[in-house]
């Protein structure tokens, strides 16, 4: 029990200070501000055993800091009122956009299903939906805590503005220029394509989706090319840089299928 304590401490420790420190300069009430939301948006994710649990989470901090992110790179020249506004105002179009997102997802869920039963016979179906019974049940865990961590980080947002309100004129002025320039960032094209998040978005979702099957490939190159078949290369690239991927996230592969002693199988299930 010490021991899973221990890798706790260490899973959010690491993930808490990945990210370094914020300018001393700033005023403390930004400051506040700042580190409440980089605490919410630490995902709990309680149901995955803590020995995968920390790869994982790296991986969903690298979606959320990709499509919803508290603007991580501070410049020198710009006031912690302004960043703070900046980061508020994006935040808050990013929350508004997540519902709308998360309902276009679930027709096209229930489009390719409709699909699957087309094509495939009752049988065929069947046994297919029983395998993915335990994917589904991720799908929904995951979604309930990304759910969590919205209400979280709008009920800060919303602190903040009121926070701003209190403060000196200029620093309220420049809270709401912060404001005003986050506006002029476009998260979502007319077309209701995403522009934020880069190339390997669609890699990072793939990972986070079968992390339990991603920890039964014995090697990266056995990921790398069951990746490439799914997604394509090009989302994917090239075997080195995707190789430096695995170790940046730690991520744990030949979890299963590995011949462990008795006292490591009785601690590993302790810890689950």
């Amino acid at each position: 029990m010490a021991g899973e304590l221990t890798r706790k401490d260490k899973l959010e420790w690491e993930l808490l200070s990945a990210d370094g420190e914020w300018p001393s300069n700033w005023p403390s009430w930004v400051l506040e501000s700042l580190k409440k939301m980089e605490v919410v948006e630490l995902p709990l994710l309680k149901w995955i055993p803590v020995a995968s649990r920390l790869w994982v989470c790296k991986i969903v901090m690298r979606i959320i800091s990709e499509s919803c992110p508290t603007i991580r790179k501070a410049d020198d020249a710009v006031s912690g009122a302004r960043f703070l506004g900046r980061a508020v105002g994006h935040q808050f179009e990013c929350l508004q956009l997540l519902e709308g997102a998360c309902e276009r997802a679930g027709k096209e869920i229930d489009e390719h299903d409709a699909r699957l039963r087309q094509k495939l016979s009752p049988k065929a179906y069947a046994r297919l939906e029983k395998k993915g019974e335990r994917y589904v049940r991720d799908l929904e865990r995951l979604a309930e805590d990304f759910s969590a961590v919205a209400e979280k980080k709008m009920a800060l947002c919303l602190e903040a503005q009121a926070l701003a309100s209190f403060q000196s004129r200029e620093e309220s002025a420049d809270f709401a220029i912060g404001m005003g320039e986050s506006r002029a960032v476009r998260i979502m094209n007319d077309s209701g394509e995403v522009l934020v998040g880069g190339y390997r978005m669609s890699l990072y979702v793939l990972l986070l989706i079968f992390w339990r099957l991603v920890e039964r490939f014995q090697s990266s190159v056995q990921l790398y090319r069951w990746s490439c078949l799914l997604l394509g290369q090009a989302q994917v690239g090239d075997i080195y840089s995707f190789q430096r991927l695995c170790r940046t996230y730690s991520i744990r592969l030949g979890a299963r299928g590995k011949r462990v002693s008795k006292r490591r199988m009785r601690r590993r299930k302790r810890m689950r």
